[in-house]
């Protein structure tokens, strides 16, 4: 067998692995917080942003504009955020956090901190460079 189809198998098994417990961490976090790991995201980076328009915020979570709507659409139902309009551009919609969004984002931990941090514990520090790249061009790929 050649070494590219060993690599390839092996890859493609990890893969599948990471999927699974991916998903795994994000169910649990919805059970317990009663927000999706997307919601999350969403509401850590109005976190950090402050107020930023829709298309901003979807850009910045790494998701559609589409997806964004629907997101923010629950996070206003549940009154973690609001939305307004400014000025001339009726069709551009400003996100900020409602003061019970601010205190519930503040309160929760990302799902994903622990494993993180123990994967770039046991990195030898030469070695995160190429291990961001290689992920950043396996989320690239996939995307496609």
């Amino acid at each position: 067998m050649p070494a590219t189809n060993e690599y390839s198998e092996d890859m493609a098994r990890s893969l599948r692995r990471i999927v699974r417990a991916v998903e795994h961490r994000a169910r649990r976090f919805t059970a317990q917080s009663r927000l999706t790991v997307s919601q999350w995201m969403a509401l850590r980076e109005l976190l950090a942003q402050g107020t930023c328009t829709a298309g901003k915020l979807a850009d910045l979570v790494g998701i559609s504009r589409g997806t964004a709507t629907g997101i923010l659409d629950s996070l206003q139902s549940e009154k973690l955020v609001y939305r307004q309009r400014r000025g001339k551009d009726r069709r551009r919609v400003y996100v900020s956090l409602t003061p019970r969004g601010r205190e519930v984002v503040s309160e929760l931990e990302s799902p994903f901190d622990e494993p993180l941090s123990q994967l770039l514990a046991s990195i030898p520090e030469g070695e995160l460079p190429r291990t961001a790249n290689a992920l950043r061009l396996m989320a690239r790929m996939l995307e496609q």
